[in-house]
């Protein structure tokens, strides 16, 4: 597997990086054996940061990208996460848990992120907007 693809079963051991947390919160829900996994609340888009190649600093837009007001400021360097350095670590949770009979969904209401099967949040809870 290549720099971000690797997939550790065991946190005791090493975890992974993906340029995203989620990734490792990936690696830490099959080392605790869940079964399925569900992904809440993953937007996988960042506006303003289109087409970032990875490891490249760039000057921060007037774009806020994270949940944090002014976590960024305007024209601050800062070191992006790739989205497509994303979707290939994502890739690599689901090759792993496919090969391994875990199932991973996302359950994100909305959102950019394709690689895993979609469900509906309301049907998981069994209830109904």
């Amino acid at each position: 597997m290549g720099l971000f693809n690797n997939f550790s079963s065991n946190i005791a051991k090493k975890a992974y990086g993906g340029n995203t947390i989620t990734y490792e919160n990936i690696q830490i829900a099959v080392h605790l054996g869940l079964n399925p996994i569900y992904i809440l609340g993953c937007d996988h888009n960042y506006p303003g940061e289109k087409n970032i190649k990875s490891g490249v600093a760039v000057e921060q837009s007037k774009h806020q990208s994270h949940f944090m007001k002014n976590y960024r400021t305007k024209g601050e360097l800062v070191l992006p996460a790739s989205i497509v350095d994303m979707e290939i670590s994502y890739q690599a949770a689901r090759d792993y848990c496919e090969k391994n009979n875990i199932e991973i969904y996302n359950a994100t209401r909305g959102g950019q992120l394709e690689v895993f099967e979609r469900v509906s949040l309301d049907k998981i809870l069994n209830r109904s907007i």
